[in-house]
């Protein structure tokens, strides 16, 4: 069972308490500073709590695209290893015009890095998905 408060809730309470007790007291060259550390740590918070999930999407993803069959997903360092192996595979792949045609295999690695980037965006800029209607 988890202790209370969880990191991900330790992270946020951190950072209300710099915004609302720490940055009204600082002089205006110091500002962007801890605005940029609250906003480290609001993206902080936000993976803590996806947890391995979205490492795990991202290589059953890119396992379908590359039609490899079915097997367990690796998880922690192994799975960090795995999606940078199978990323740079595909980078490989796309410098060489495998996925150029547009035909299913184009069209699925096209949802494939749309869904990338929207996980990057639900990390680091939410509200940008939501304004954009991605979310």
């Amino acid at each position: 069972m988890q202790d209370r408060p969880t990191p991900e809730e330790l992270l946020t309470y951190a950072r209300q308490v710099l915004l609302d007790e720490v940055l009204p007291d600082l002089p205006a060259e110091r500002r962007v500073t801890v605005l940029m550390i609250a906003n480290a740590m609001a993206i902080a918070a936000r993976a803590a709590a996806q947890g391995e999930a979205p490492l795990r999407d991202e290589l059953a993803s890119l396992r379908a695209l590359y039609g490899d069959p079915p097997q367990a997903l690796p998880t922690g360092p192994d799975l960090v290893a795995a999606v940078t192996e199978s990323n740079a595979r595909l980078a490989v792949d796309l410098r060489a015009g495998a996925f150029d045609a547009a035909d299913a295999r184009g069209r699925a690695l096209r949802a494939h890095l749309l869904e990338s980037a929207c996980q990057k965006l639900r990390e680091s800029k939410p509200k940008h998905l939501k304004a954009e209607r991605l979310a």
